[in-house]
C-alpha cells in the first residue's frame, strides 16, 4: 500500500530511502530500510520516467517506496543494475500519478522539516507488506 502523500520534487543528491523485503526467504520477512541519493534524474538509457538512485537493492525490493526526507512517496523501485554496485532505479512517482484513475484521491504535499531514518520507518512500517509468489 502506497502513503497518502507524495511530493515530485527530486532532485540529483538528494536523500531517499528503500523500503522493502530484500532476499526474504534469505534474510528474513522484517521489513528492511536502506538509503543512498538520487543519482540522476534519468534512468537506464535516459528513460525520463525513471530515476537513478544508490540505494542498495535487491529481489524483493521491487515496488518498495522509494521515500524523501521528509517521508513523502517520489518513486517506486523497478529494477537493480547488476553490472554496477548499487545502482538502481525508480520508477517517478508522478509517472505513477498520471495512471491512477481520477476517483482514488491523492494529496500533493510540500513537508516542512526532515524526519528521521527510524521515523520514516516506524511511520510506514504497517503500511508497506510482504507479498509472496508461489509456482506451482
Amino acid at each position: 500500500m502506497l502513503p497518502h502523500t507524495y511530493d515530485d520534487k527530486l532532485a540529483v543528491g538528494d536523500d531517499v530511502i528503500v523500503l522493502g523485503f530484500p532476499l526474504a526467504s534469505t534474510i528474513g520477512n522484517e521489513l528492511k530500510l536502506s538509503s543512498g541519493i538520487v543519482n540522476s534524474n534519468k534512468g537506464f538509457q535516459d528513460d525520463l520516467r525513471y530515476f537513478q538512485l544508490s540505494a542498495p537493492i535487491d529481489p524483493g525490493n521491487s515496488g518498495g517506496p522509494v521515500l524523501n526526507k521528509m517521508g513523502y512517496v517520489v518513486g517506486l523501485i523497478t529494477a537493480k543494475y547488476t553490472s554496477a554496485t548499487n545502482i538502481g532505479y525508480a520508477l517517478n512517482f508522478s509517472t505513477v500519478i498520471k495512471n491512477i484513475p481520477n476517483y482514488i484521491k491523492i494529496k500533493k504535499e510540500h513537508p516542512s522539516q526532515p524526519l528521521s531514518n527510524s521515523s520514516i520507518y516506524l511511520k510506514y512500517k504497517n503500511s508497506i507488506v510482504l507479498i509472496k509468489s508461489y509456482s506451482l
